[in-house]
């Protein structure tokens, strides 16, 4: 695992080498000159940062790897026990909608991918309309009609799972068959969630 880190300010930069440092995960430090590329970053500043630190990811370490990248946004958790290999089988990406590959989950066999490096997931503007992150790659899909993908229409977040966040989570839960350590789990990254976003409105 690594973290690649694109904090703007040094506090925040020192807290997230910290964290890395106590949990043993590799860290990279994003080189903030990246975002002084595109002039038309300041429009739509959080999706071209994000855009542009995925990529920077990719080229620095995701292309030259010789097995299959999990791309994981910082937000997402992985709650079930699986074998990425065997959840890939014999595809060569893994997505969430269509031909798109969402930067907040997407898994690539590297090893399979022809013209890797023309893959893009930066966001940018055409006609004066935002394609945003992640959505430039339905470009590489498309050329490439060969590739094996795995769809699935992933649902994520309480309300797309059709749960009721005022009542206790657990019965919900469990009536989805998740197991007595996957509700513990998911109820406290609910916990922590529900707290930082009290933190931020006070």
């Amino acid at each position: 695992m690594i973290v690649f880190s694109d904090a703007n300010n040094p506090k925040m930069e020192q807290a997230i080498e910290q964290v890395c440092h106590n949990l043993g995960v590799s860290y990279t430090r994003v080189p903030q000159t990246i975002h002084n590329v595109d002039p038309m970053c300041y429009k739509a500043p959080a999706s071209f940062r994000h855009g542009e630190v995925v990529q920077y990811a990719f080229e620095t370490v995701g292309f030259k790897h010789d097995d299959i990248v999990m791309l994981i946004d910082s937000d997402i958790f992985l709650i079930h026990d699986f074998n990425v290999h065997e959840f890939m089988q014999d595809y060569d990406m893994y997505t969430v909608f269509n031909h798109t590959l969402l930067p907040q989950l997407t898994f690539l066999n590297i090893p399979m991918l022809k013209n890797i490096e023309t893959l893009s997931f930066k966001a940018g503007f055409a006609d004066d309309n935002l394609i945003d992150v992640g959505h430039r790659t339905i470009h590489y899909t498309k050329a490439h009609p060969e590739l094996k993908l795995k769809i699935s229409n992933l649902l994520w977040g309480l309300e797309r799972m059709n749960l009721n966040e005022k009542v206790d989570l657990g019965p919900q839960l469990a009536a989805k068959n998740f197991t007595p350590d996957e509700i513990d789990l998911i109820k406290s990254i609910f916990k922590l969630g529900r707290e930082s976003k009290n933190f931020y409105d006070a």
